[in-house]
């Protein structure tokens, strides 16, 4: 099948630095393997590569991964390709697709799929100058966006690309595989904005201004995944909401590793935090059991189900998964989280907090062996990975550490 039109992805690949680094997707047609194999081979590229919490001038996380996805919003996962430096300038293509897998597997969903793909370059010195690696072409306009950094730009064309400098630092973002709205270009001028307030920290943004819009005008969209969906709401720290939508990914895909995964740790957050309001405000220390068989019967009546669920679904995922020991970390803090509540019956609680040390044991020796196998697998490219386990405690009577 040939392509009837291309368009160039954003970075170097604006076709004035690097020929070698230029990428190309197929639009307005099936996407060919031909078309996508440059573009799937920087995904390959990106294991093993700089990932969430990655410091200096890392352009896939300059922006914050909250405000990014509801930016690509819609069904499947957002997944990072990454470059390294080239002559200064470091690039990004972070894309929604249908779902993660293996270079074969993605490559194979490109047969069918046009990818949503945010572009992200960054440079730390290259100031106004950066305005010069884009010269305005035939069919392109630039327009002025005041008010942002020092001088600011949209070139608009087939797509939207936003030109930001501010000082000696030179940002670009460009929406590609679609012809961006003016809501989504609001939301790249959203973006740029937080990485300037944050200076380009993405992680350090708090108010998820795109995220917030998108639920608001954009729910249907949202909604045709809820698995993404509860995803996205549990890195907004809206745990009941996800709670509910992971629910419906679960009831949809009872067998689904990843949504009983996070459906157990959306358990344990909600029954941690309502057990840690109520100690606070007696008093009581992390690590001293509750021993007030008033309050015991109060946590016990608003965490009981929760917890059973995330003890259900996290076993489940251990034999599905027998090498995840994050699940296991999990189980551990739940047996934690119901013999803290058993205050009426010393030998179920005596009975919950063995289990919590068998499997914080299980744990233990699963993580050694799995850092030490040969085969291990590569990080994740997702831009958002599912959450670890926070650090267990070292003693039965401990209760669990704070998220």
């Amino acid at each position: 099948m040939q392509c009837k039109k291309w368009a160039t992805v954003v970075g170097t690949t604006f076709g004035t630095v690097s020929e070698s680094s230029k990428i190309r997707v197929c639009r307005s047609c099936a996407v060919t393997l031909i078309c996508l194999w440059a573009f799937v081979s920087l995904i390959a590229e990106a294991n093993g590569q700089a990932g969430p919490g990655a410091s200096g001038s890392d352009s896939c996380y300059l922006l914050n991964p909250v405000e990014v996805a509801a930016t690509l919003r819609g069904p499947g996962v957002v997944v990072v390709a990454r470059r390294r430096k080239d002559r200064g300038l470091d690039e990004c293509q972070i894309v929604r697709t249908s779902r993660p897998g293996s270079l074969g597997e993605i490559l194979r969903q490109f047969e069918t799929e046009v990818p949503l793909i945010l572009a992200v370059i960054f440079s730390d010195d290259l100031g106004s100058k950066g305005f010069e690696l884009f010269p305005v072409q035939p069919g392109i306009a630039r327009v002025e966006v005041p008010g942002l950094g020092d001088h600011a730009v949209f070139q608009n064309g087939d797509t939207a690309l936003l030109l930001v400098a501010s000082g000696p630092k030179f940002l670009g973002i460009d929406l590609i595989g679609k012809t961006p709205t003016e809501g989504e270009r609001q939301d790249l001028i959203d973006l740029a904005r937080e990485a300037l307030a944050t200076n380009f920290d993405g992680w350090q943004v708090v108010e998820y201004k795109i995220a917030d819009r998108a639920i608001a005008n954009d729910r249907a969209t949202l909604e045709t995944d809820p698995k993404a969906f509860a995803f996205l709401l549990f890195q907004m720290k809206r745990f009941d909401e996800a709670r509910s939508y992971n629910l419906r990914a679960l009831a949809a895909n009872p067998d689904d590793a990843d949504v009983m995964y996070l459906q157990g740790v959306i358990d344990w957050v909600l029954t941690y935090q309502l057990r840690s309001r109520i100690r606070a405000r007696i008093g009581l220390p992390p690590q001293q059991i509750l021993e007030d068989k008033a309050l015991c019967t109060d946590v016990k009546k608003k965490n009981q189900q929760e917890v059973g669920e995330g003890i259900a679904v996290l076993t489940k995922v251990v034999k599905l998964q027998p090498d995840s020991d994050d699940a296991m970390a999990y189980l551990s803090l739940l047996f934690r989280e119901r013999a803290d509540y058993e205050c009426d019956d010393n030998a179920a609680r005596s009975a919950d907090l063995k289990m919590a040390d068998s499997w914080q044991d299980n744990m233990e020796r699963t993580r050694t062996e799995n850092l030490s196998r040969r085969d291990r697998p590569k990080p994740s490219p997702l831009l958002m990975p599912l959450p670890p386990a926070p650090p267990l405690p070292t003693t039965a009577s401990q209760a669990a550490p704070r998220q």
